[in-house]
C-alpha cells in the first residue's frame, strides 16, 4: 500500500460530514513503444499514480456525491479538495444506497506474467520487433507508422462500508497503420487492438489483414442501392449489441427509459432468426471487461440477460439494485453471444449479399435500435466472386434483424468479445450507387 493512499485514507476517516466513501488507487506501470518500417523510432516509460475519491453525503433525504482525481505528488492537497468535494456534494442528491460491503471476490485471471513489471520492456520490444518483421514482407502496401502501449496496473479499492480489494491487470494495445496505391488511387488502413495478453495479440494476422484491406479499397466502389441481405463481422458486434446492452440495466428499469419488460421476448423481435443468447460475463479469462471486482466493488460473475429472445434478468449497478429492489450483479462484463444454427460460409450463399467488415461509426438508437451507418470497407458477395466495396450506408433496425437473423456456428474470442464469428441480416436497406 502506498504511503499517498495511506494519507488519503487517513485524511476520508478524519473528515467530518462525511457519511461515506470509496477509495481507489491505479498505479500503472508500462512503455510505450513508436514504430517506424525501418525499426523502434523511439520508447516511453510509463509511471503514474492516480488516487480516486468519491465521498458521499446524505442531506435533507438525498445522497450527494463528489468525485475527485489526485494524480502522485497531489496527496498533500487532499485536505483543501474534500473541502470543496462537501460543498459540491451538498448541492444536490439522489436517493441514498449503502456501499459494498467487505466479501471475497472470486480470482480472475487478467494479468500476463509476460507483462511483469521485470520483463514488460523486453516484452514490448520484442512485439515491436514482429511488427517491423511484418510490415517489411508486405506486398503491394506499405506501413505508415505504428504505436505499441504496453501496461500493467494494480489497483487498490477501499470503502468506509468495510470493502478491501486489490487486482493486478496487464493489457496491449496496438494502433496499426497501411497504406497501398493502385494507380491514382491510394488507400489507408488504420487498425486499433487491445487484448490483455501477449499471446493473444497475433501480430502478423493483424498487419496482414490491414494490408489486404488497404490494397481492396485502392479499387473499392459504392455498393448498389436496394435491399439486400447483409453479414455483419463481429468486431462491430459491441456497437450493434449496445441497444440491448443498455437497455437490459437496472439503470434503464429505475429511469423508465426501457421498452424491455423481464420474461417477455425482446420488444419488435418475431420469431423466425436464431434465438440470442447474450450475457454479460465478467469472469473470462484475460477478457478486456472481465475483473475481480466492479469500480462499485461487486464481485465478477456472469449473468444471462437474454435467453431465447427473453429477457431475463437485467445487470445491476450496486446503487440501481438497490433502488429497484434487484440482486446487483455488477458492472457489464464482456458481451458474449450463443453460437448460431449454420456455418460461417452458407451466410454469404444466395447473394447477392453485403459482407460488412467495418462501419466508419455504428451508434444505435438507444431506445428503438434504428441505426445507419457509413461502410468504411465491406465486399459484395455474388455469382461473380467479392467485390471491395466503400461509401454508401447500410439501414436498419436492430430489433427487426434479429427476426430473422443468423449467426454463424465458428465463435471468436476478440478482446472484450466472445461469441459468433458473424450474422446475417435479411432485407437491410443499402444505399450506395
Amino acid at each position: 500500500m502506498s504511503s499517498g493512499f495511506e494519507t488519503i485514507r487517513s485524511a476520508l476517516a478524519a473528515a467530518k460530514g462525511i457519511d461515506a466513501w470509496e477509495l481507489r488507487h491505479d498505479h500503472t506501470g508500462g512503455v510505450q513503444v513508436y514504430l517506424l518500417p525501418k525499426g523502434h523510432e523511439s520508447e516511453r516509460r510509463v509511471d503514474s499514480d492516480e488516487y480516486i475519491v468519491t465521498v458521499h453525503v446524505r442531506h435533507d433525504g438525498v445522497q450527494g456525491s463528489t468525485r475527485l482525481r489526485l494524480m502522485r505528488g497531489e496527496e498533500a492537497e487532499i485536505g483543501a479538495r474534500l473541502e470543496q468535494a462537501l460543498y459540491m456534494a451538498r448541492l444536490g442528491g439522489v436517493e441514498p444506497y449503502e456501499l459494498v460491503v467487505a466479501s471475497s471476490p472470486p480470482k480472475v485471471e487478467l494479468a500476463d506474467p509476460a507483462l511483469a513489471r521485470g520483463v514488460i520492456l523486453q516484452s514490448a520490444r520484442a512485439i515491436a520487433d514482429r511488427w517491423v518483421t511484418a510490415v517489411g514482407q508486405l506486398e503491394g502496401a506499405r506501413p505508415s507508422s505504428g504505436e505499441l502501449f504496453a501496461e500493467e496496473v494494480t489497483s487498490r479499492l477501499e470503502n468506509s462500508a468495510g470493502f478491501v480489494g486489490e487486482v493486478g491487470t496487464t493489457k496491449l494495445s496496438l494502433l496499426n497503420i497501411v497504406l497501398a496505391r493502385t494507380g491514382e488511387r491510394e488507400a489507408e488502413r488504420i487498425t486499433w487492438d487491445e487484448r490483455r495478453r501477449v499471446i493473444d495479440l497475433d501480430v502478423e494476422s493483424i498487419v496482414g489483414a490491414s494490408a489486404d484491406e488497404a490494397r481492396d479499397l485502392t479499387r473499392a466502389e459504392l455498393p448498389p442501392s436496394g435491399t439486400l441481405p447483409v453479414v455483419i463481422e463481429a468486431r462491430e458486434f459491441g456497437a450493434l449489441f449496445s441497444p440491448i446492452v443498455e437497455s437490459s440495466s437496472a439503470e434503464s428499469i429505475f429511469q423508465q427509459s426501457t421498452r424491455f419488460e423481464i420474461g417477455q421476448p425482446l420488444p419488435g423481435v418475431t420469431a423466425g432468426g436464431d434465438p440470442l443468447l447474450l450475457a454479460s460475463n465478467a469472469t473470462t479469462p484475460f477478457g478486456l471487461s472481465s475483473y475481480s471486482f466492479d469500480a462499485d466493488g461487486l464481485a465478477a460473475r456472469r449473468v444471462e440477460v437474454i435467453r431465447d429472445g427473453r429477457f431475463v434478468r437485467p445487470w445491476a449497478s450496486q446503487q440501481y439494485a438497490s433502488y429497484t429492489k434487484l440482486e446487483p450483479t455488477g458492472a457489464f462484463g464482456n458481451l458474449e453471444i450463443g453460437p448460431g444454427s449454420v456455418p460461417y460460409a452458407q451466410l454469404f450463399e444466395g447473394g447477392p449479399v453485403l459482407h460488412i467488415v467495418a462501419f466508419s461509426w455504428l451508434t444505435p438508437d438507444r431506445g428503438r435500435g434504428d441505426f445507419s451507418s457509413e461502410i468504411r470497407i465491406g465486399y459484395l458477395v455474388d455469382a461473380n466472386g467479392r467485390r471491395p466495396i466503400k461509401g454508401g450506408s447500410v439501414s436498419g433496425n436492430l430489433f427487426a434483424g434479429l427476426s430473422a437473423a443468423r449467426f454463424s456456428r465458428e465463435t471468436i474470442a476478440r478482446g472484450d468479445y466472445f461469441g459468433p464469428r458473424a450474422l446475417r441480416f435479411e432485407g437491410v436497406q443499402v444505399t450506395g450507387a
